[in-house]
């Protein structure tokens, strides 16, 4: 039996495989492994997919301003809440309880 360092890209390997059954009836079959030669460069692979938004760098800076924008109008909405909202029902509540 040869060691599998002997074989390099480009050769091939004959075998022959010998079967037995349990009531002594055998068959022979012969097999050929190919090394197939390889290249130089690493086989790459690549996943065709669509980007998506949050991968497209020309997002982040719109996108930053609109999350910024976002707060703004929103800590402005709590201001208007508490400056001029009708708290009425919570002081009554407390009277209750």
């Amino acid at each position: 039996m040869n060691s599998l360092l002997s074989f390099s890209s480009g050769t091939t390997l004959s075998l022959s495989a010998v079967v037995k059954d349990s009531e002594e009836l055998q068959d022979t079959a012969v097999m050929t492994v190919i090394i197939p030669e390889s290249t130089t460069a690493a086989p790459t692979t690549t996943t065709d997919r669509h980007v998506t938004f949050w991968m497209d760098t020309r997002n982040i800076p719109w996108d930053t301003v609109a999350a910024i924008l976002f707060t703004g109008l929103l800590l402005f909405c709590v201001y208007l809440i508490v400056r001029y909202g009708n708290f009425s029902f919570f002081r009554n509540c407390n009277k209750m309880g």
